[in-house]
């Protein structure tokens, strides 16, 4: 008897995932009404990940490291029309997800002639606080640079390659370069059900400093500059190797930085402007309605009917400026007297 194709490729990226990708790889085999083909990409684990992902069934590529290659590499290795690239730490929450998700995005491929992709929103399965709240909410907006690979990436394997695939040499933000393309060429879809994730990166890094460092290196992203590129990624770790990060040093290769070339001040200060003010009104949404801001956001809205148009030109620009820099500076020089303090402070005595 001739086993059916599959319905869907599922790509996974790992390097030393071994404690977390077995729970993912065993909910994958218990799926329902959906024909899975699922490969992981290693690169380079010397822990137990390649030999688990065997015993489950995966199929395994290998090859040097680097999220944007190693996914590129589980989709040449792909069997299905369809790729859903997944994170190892990523979790369903219903055994028929899958199925249910395919079938949404295969009506959005007919209605946007091919031209889309699609996304979970996300849920922690190990952290709780309004920050983690705000986190699940903003994946549901499908605004620009709110998608993230964490959240799955659901795409044809045609489109995928026409919009060119990963770009090989990013070791990450992979996920937003190719988002910028669904953007600039299609559109993103949010499919049924919720896919968990874990927020150890937060947990071991510090939620406030993690969302720094992330704002940072989004800014620098945005403005595509190889030197600040440089400068956003101080502190970013691959996740077995991750600790409490710290915000002083970023704060001073940042402002070492702007100090050589003061021209990167107002395309920092535009993004600011068109891509980190509606946040805040998203965060007010968040701390009034809680999870329900997800689809009920009215400060948001507000903010995009009233303030966006007045604000998003060159004049808006420059007026973000000062209080970009302002701010800056006050959470630089707030951090690092915070983190002097504390190397400073012997083992074991409490820091005031």
């Amino acid at each position: 008897m001739t086993a059916s194709p599959p319905d869907l490729t599922v790509v996974i990226p790992t390097l030393d995932e071994g404690e977390g990708l077995a729970h993912l790889l065993v909910q994958l085999g218990q799926v329902r009404d959906i024909v899975l083909d699922v490969v992981v990409s290693d690169g380079g684990s010397t822990d137990d990940t390649v030999a688990l992902a065997r015993s489950h069934g995966a199929r395994v590529v290998r090859g040097p490291p680097g999220r944007g290659q190693q996914l590129n590499r589980g989709r040449r290795a792909a069997r299905a029309p369809t790729l859903l690239f997944l994170h190892a730490d990523s979790r369903l929450t219903t055994p028929t997800q899958l199925a249910d998700a395919l079938r949404v995005f295969q009506h959005a491929v007919q209605r946007h002639d091919g031209r889309a992709a699609g996304h979970f929103q996300l849920c922690f399965h190990d952290a709780r606080g309004p920050a983690f709240t705000y986190y699940e909410a903003l994946s549901a907006l499908g605004r620009a640079q709110t998608v993230n690979g964490d959240q799955g990436l659901l795409v044809t394997a045609s489109w995928f390659d026409a919009l060119g695939g990963f770009d090989p040499t990013m070791a990450f933000l992979e996920d937003q370069d190719f988002g910028a393309r669904v953007w600039a060429q299609g559109t993103w879809v949010l499919l049924p059900g919720r896919l968990q994730t874990s927020a150890r990166r937060f947990l071991s890094e510090g939620v406030a400093e993690r969302s720094i460092h992330n704002a940072v290196i989004m800014a620098f992203f945005h403005i595509r500059n190889p030197r600040s590129a440089q400068a956003s990624v101080v502190g970013y770790r691959v996740q077995s190797r991750s600790r409490m990060l710290s915000v002083g040093p970023l704060a001073g290769a940042v402002a070492r930085l702007l100090k050589a070339e003061p021209e990167l001040v107002l395309p920092l200060a535009q993004y600011v402007n068109r891509h980190a003010l509606w946040r805040a009104a998203f965060w007010l949404d968040v701390r009034a309605h809680g999870p329900k801001a997800a689809g009920h956001h009215p400060r948001l809205d507000a903010y995009d009917r009233l303030v966006a148009p007045l604000m998003h030109n060159a004049l808006g620009d420059a007026c973000c400026v000062g209080p970009m820099l302002l701010t800056a500076a006050m959470v630089g020089v707030t951090y690092a007297a915070r983190e002097a303090r504390a190397a400073s402070t012997p083992a074991g005595e409490a820091v005031g």
